[in-house]
């Protein structure tokens, strides 16, 4: 058994592993770390038993010096047999109403004042799997079957506010398909964020 300590600004979660995915997805939910659905994450069974064997014959033929190396070996097993993250920045503007139907563009640096709210509202519309934008990725490539997430939420930086996008993948991307996802990024950031959260 292992004890996990996350920590996610002023909050930690202390965690006894293993524990069910299900029980580890409400767990960070409750210290604020948003998540896709468990139903989305895909698991590799094989892959820990992989690992655990691997480890296994590490240990019995005495090829770590000390815990250090084995808490290394063991992150870099996970890291290269699980899922890969990326996350991407980009300048956030936003169109505000006046009341009287008029529209007047604000810079990230006006928004940040405005942060938990965007955080809030952004967290309550990623919430449904509808809007998690690796849904709508429909070009026929690499990307598409390796993208299983694009969830778009807010990060501070100083005094400005910038959009960010948290996408899962199965597997890493070629720098062609990086390229591909970052363009498609882009001209979704450019068409403004999903019509429905936009209303």
């Amino acid at each position: 058994m292992f004890t996990a300590i996350i920590r996610n600004k002023e909050n930690t979660l202390v965690l006894e592993l293993p524990h069910s995915i299900y029980d580890i997805y409400e767990k960070l939910q409750s210290i604020g770390i948003m998540m896709q659905p468990p139903k989305q994450i895909p698991l590799a069974d094989n892959d820990d038993e992989d690992i655990k064997e691997e480890l296994q014959q590490n240990i019995l033929y005495d090829q770590y010096d000390s815990m250090d190396e084995v808490i290394s070996a063991v992150r870099q097993m996970t890291q290269d047999a699980g899922p890969v993250k990326a996350v991407f920045l980009c300048p956030l503007i936003g169109n505000i109403d006046e009341g009287d139907g008029d529209m007047f563009t604000v810079g990230d640096s006006y928004l940040a004042d405005s942060t938990d709210e965007i955080a809030d509202a952004l967290k309550k519309y990623t919430a449904n799997d509808e809007n998690d934008m690796a849904t709508y990725y429909n070009e026929d490539d690499g990307v598409s079957e390796k993208l299983t997430s694009a969830v778009w939420s807010v990060e501070l930086h100083g005094d400005k506010l910038f959009g960010r996008i948290d996408c899962s993948l199965k597997k890493a991307l070629t720098a062609e398909e990086m390229e591909a996802l970052r363009d498609w990024l882009t001209g979704q950031c450019s068409d403004g964020l999903g019509e429905g959260f936009e209303q």
